[in-house]
């Protein structure tokens, strides 16, 4: 029963901290389905879940540390540092905020000039005597467009 419970505490804290990041993060394949009420979800109720699979671990990781076989004692010290590290790597390394900075210096071309191939489809602004144009696939995998056109901020 320890052991189960261990290995059930494992697979609710890495499914959901995994889950979480892999449907709000634009990874390939991850907003296929209408899945961001999920990722929100998931997202809200992050600490509940972790406290979940706290409580799972923490009695079977004390005995089995304690009391059990040092082969077992080291598998499950390797396991819960393992997943220390997923958890760590998942929250702070692999966030889309450290993932995806903004750029600094943006270079937009006349339209002789870039390398945009002619066939995609782009938004285009024009305000003031000054047109810009976007390419939606650049905006749909950012979810956003910051910038100035004409002295007007475009967001």
């Amino acid at each position: 029963m320890k052991i189960f419970l261990f290995i059930l505490g494992i697979f609710v804290l890495l499914s959901v901290e995994v889950a979480r990041i892999y449907f709000i993060t634009p990874f390939p394949g991850s907003q296929e389905d209408n899945v961001i009420e999920v990722a929100y979800f998931l997202h809200r109720y992050i600490l509940a879940f972790r406290i979940a699979g706290i409580v799972l671990m923490a009695y079977p990781v004390f005995q089995l540390i304690r009391y059990g076989k040092s082969s077992i004692r080291w598998t499950v010290i390797v396991l819960v540092v393992f997943l220390l590290l997923v958890i760590y790597n998942i929250n702070f390394r692999l966030m889309a905020d450290k993932m995806f900075y903004q750029p600094e210096n943006k270079i937009l071309l006349k339209a002789s000039g870039n390398k945009v191939d002619e066939r995609v489809l782009v938004l285009g602004v024009f305000r003031n005597n000054e047109a810009k144009a976007y390419p939606i696939e650049i905006i749909g995998y950012h979810h956003q467009v910051r910038d100035t056109v004409g002295g007007v901020p475009v967001m």
